[in-house]
């Protein structure tokens, strides 16, 4: 965030992530519109926005990401599998007409037999 007066001061960073705050409610209004399932949002200190899908069950797990990638029109990384689960990732850097830095992400357990994780 270093502009043509120098690195970016603490203040300027503050500012950035209010505007992202401005952007997240964008988000969450449309969101609330299109009746999609609630993510937990974090705002990391660049200002990039990350969501993380957080539904019992691996289908409603997976169903939830698909639903934010679509609406926000993000676009999603290779899935991998490692360290027992599969990860979602997906990324964007405009929503609806915003420039925001987004990240949305899922991690898919196994679950066992009794419908619990299987960890």
């Amino acid at each position: 965030m270093a502009s043509l007066f120098g690195p970016a001061t603490n203040a300027d960073r503050i500012r950035l992530q209010r505007r992202t705050l401005t952007v997240l409610d964008a988000i969450l209004r449309s969101a609330e519109a299109a009746g999609l399932s609630p993510l937990r949002w974090s705002l990391i200190s660049t200002g990039t926005l990350h969501g993380q899908c957080f539904d019992f069950g691996t289908e409603e797990r997976r169903a939830t990401f698909d639903a934010w990638v679509n609406h926000l029109g993000a676009t999603r990384s290779p899935e991998w599998t490692g360290l027992g689960a599969t990860h979602l990732r997906a990324a964007a850097t405009a929503v609806h007409g915003h420039a925001v830095r987004l990240a949305i992400t899922a991690e898919l357990l196994p679950v066992d037999d009794d419908g619990g994780y299987d960890r």
